[in-house]
């Protein structure tokens, strides 16, 4: 093969060669006969052919260049592909799993066809798509990884903590039964105005059960526009009946924390969820006890479902010494640390919660009892210590997905276990007591509070 292509390269340069010594040997006769204008421009005619040649060749080099230079930059970009493919790989699933997806691709794709071609009526797919999604994050097993539809993901959103269009209820999830409890309505309230009563439990909003619904999502259908109605179904224990209630939404201020000075110089602070003005409004619940001369402090985070992790940290580093107040680690072990900073406020506290006190609520009181800031006092808390993140699709939905999990400072996973308290004291109630001695575990934090300050 080689031989070959030489003897061809040779037979290329002798035509080439022949041909420019024709042109000269035409322009020599025509000299020879006197046709200085013939000569002329045989010679003429050369020049351009060697020009000719010339740029063919500068032509041919260049070209070559470039597809050097294109085979190179191609063999870089595949390799660099290869790299991000290769890390890609290293924390995606494994390549049974992408061929099993496949798989689920293909017999969708084959049962739609199927549909497609002999279902008697007109489908939506829309509805049909909507249906997928929900159910791909459902099938995960994890009531937190939730999928919003475009006006799902808007009505979660569309309205903040301070001041936000709802019916004015503080409510819980009740572990017993599923049920969304209500623990507490604002003051003139819409709830209270249609009838709705402290620890009424709504099984259902517009005709949609809360069982196995995360609470946020519940919260969620009973926000709106202004002047909009949501029907609630409520189950009232103590008389054992159901029935359906509408509830105008109304615009409402609402404050997630709140103090007020008991006897003995004891600060008292309720904070019914982590949300973005709690923590503005914790510090001057606190700034407005310390200069009423408070010695030591309640914390009542009982029934509070949690929040933002940012509220949360703002609070704890308020309040705690320089050092990690909790840290999140994902699934590939990958670790997140939360610091407080020099600043802590210091002075005898007590925090009581109870088995709805969860997430963010947990982490606080795990944190101030790791960091002995604090006495806990109750029942064992819910136990949700891990983390969620909201990821957008471009089209107005977002699914929401659990990425990592909480730890508090000293390395305490609180998933599934919860926060124990340091004094275990079960809820009772003091009916021949009118005022806050009532509640006997408030009770008994106030007497640890009051031996520590003497």
């Amino acid at each position: 093969m080689n031989d070959n292509f030489d003897e061809n390269e040779n037979i290329d340069e002798e035509e080439q060669y022949d041909e420019y010594a024709e042109l000269d040997r035409l322009a020599e006769q025509a000299e020879q006969i006197g046709d200085a204008e013939l000569r002329d421009e045989f010679v003429r005619l050369k020049k351009r052919e060697k020009k000719t040649a010339l740029f063919f060749g500068i032509g041919m080099i260049v070209m070559f260049v470039l597809v050097i230079v294109m085979i190179v930059l191609t063999v870089v970009r595949i390799r660099y592909a290869k790299s991000l493919q290769d890390r890609l790989d290293s924390m995606t699933a494994p390549e049974e799993t992408e061929k099993d997806f496949e798989d689920v691709l293909k017999k969708l794709d084959n049962i739609n066809n199927f549909i497609s071609t002999y279902f008697l009526f007109d489908g939506d797919i829309s509805k049909t798509a909507d249906a997928l999604y929900h159910t791909l994050l459902e099938s995960l097993g994890d009531p937190y990884s939730v999928y919003y539809s475009p006006e799902e993901y808007q009505k979660m959103s569309n309205t903040s903590d301070a001041v936000y269009v709802g019916i004015g209820v503080t409510v819980t999830k009740d572990t017993e039964t599923g049920y969304v409890r209500v623990y507490s309505l604002a003051d003139d309230s819409s709830a209270a105005g249609a009838g709705i009563k402290e620890n009424d439990l709504i099984t259902a909003t517009d005709g949609v059960s809360v069982v196995d619904r995360e609470l946020s999502d519940v919260i969620a259908d009973m926000k709106g526009e202004e002047g909009t109605e949501v029907t609630l179904t409520v189950y009232r224990p103590d008389e054992d009946r159901t029935f359906d209630v509408s509830v105008k939404r109304k615009r409402i201020n609402y404050t997630t924390a709140a103090g007020t000075m008991l006897e003995g110089d004891i600060g008292y602070i309720v904070i019914t969820r982590f949300g973005e003005d709690t923590p503005n409004q914790f510090k001057e619940a606190v700034e407005k006890l310390k200069a009423d001369g408070a010695k030591g402090i309640i914390i009542d985070v009982r029934e509070n479902p949690g929040g933002q992790l940012s509220s949360v940290s703002e609070i704890m580093d308020y309040l705690l010494p320089k050092g990690i107040m909790v840290y999140t680690e994902d699934k590939y072990g990958n670790r997140h640390d939360y610091e407080s900073k020099a600043g802590c406020v210091e002075m005898p506290m007590a925090v009581l919660i109870n088995e709805n006190t969860a997430s963010a609520a947990e982490i606080f009181a795990g944190a101030l009892q790791d960091y002995g800031w604090a006495t806990i006092i109750g029942t064992t808390s819910y136990g949700k210590g891990i983390v969620q993140t909201i990821h957008t699709l471009g089209d107005g939905s977002a699914v929401k997905v659990t990425v990592s999990k909480y730890f508090t400072p000293n390395g305490r996973s609180i998933h599934g276990v919860g926060i124990e308290p340091d004094i275990k004291l079960e809820y009772k109630e003091d009916e021949t007591v009118d005022d806050w001695k009532a509640d006997n575990q408030a009770l008994k934090a106030y007497e640890i509070l009051m031996e520590e300050i003497k």
